[in-house]
């Protein structure tokens, strides 16, 4: 079912604009996006997000874009948060939002950046949380960097990758003494890591 997410009040000269706005944006989804085949009310979708404004994106609640679909979030995160074009920083941090709620890996891995750059040990923790989702859904970036925190010893990052099992998606899992091993040699295990460097103390960033 499609959400109606159209404004509530507004003038003739403001619908119109965003009847052609949302016309244009649908246009570039079939242009930018036709690998993904869409149905008509997933790219209608995106286009009623995409022209929100940040005070109306922050009305959506976590229930309702989680009824968004992947292929909506998609053109969601790259029309909108990913845009250079937009020059909004809290307009993009809410399409962001709304993208990572919807499931959209890449979005969650970049809305997870935004809670380890707060850079308070209750941040961490939570981004920490996002970068689970964000590997759960396919982000191995997201993963490699639970992985280099696990490797230093920290606890959150070792219990999450425990919780969520991610081993057999990465090329690793564990024996039958529960000794965990790779898949690959070692020099291909190296090579999975994520290019970024992260310094040990408690000021260091979070994955690209």
């Amino acid at each position: 079912m499609m959400i109606n997410l159209n404004a509530v009040a507004a003038s003739d000269t403001e619908l119109t604009d965003v009847k052609q706005r949302k016309s244009e944006i649908i246009t570039e989804i079939k242009e930018l996006f036709d690998f993904l085949e869409m149905e008509e009310e997933e790219m209608e979708t995106a286009a009623n997000i995409l022209v929100k404004s940040k005070q109306d994106l922050k009305h959506f609640t976590p229930e309702d874009i989680q009824k968004i679909s992947l292929n909506s979030a998609h053109c969601i995160f790259e029309l909108g948060y990913n845009s250079t074009d937009i020059g909004d920083k809290e307009l993009q941090k809410e399409l962001l939002r709304v993208s990572a709620l919807a499931g959209h890996a890449n979005a969650l891995g970049e809305y997870a950046g935004l809670f380890y750059e707060e850079n308070t040990p209750e941040s961490k923790e939570e981004a920490l949380k996002w970068y689970a989702k964000a590997a759960a859904a396919g982000r191995e970036e997201s993963y490699n960097f639970l992985l280099e925190l696990e490797q230093k010893g920290n606890p959150h990052a070792k219990l999450l990758l425990e919780e969520n099992n991610y081993f057999p998606r990465y090329g690793r899992f564990e024996d039958d003494e529960g000794e965990e091993s790779s898949h690959e040699d070692d020099e291909m295990s190296q090579s999975e890591h994520s290019e970024d460097e992260f310094s040990e103390d408690e000021g260091s960033e979070g994955e690209d």
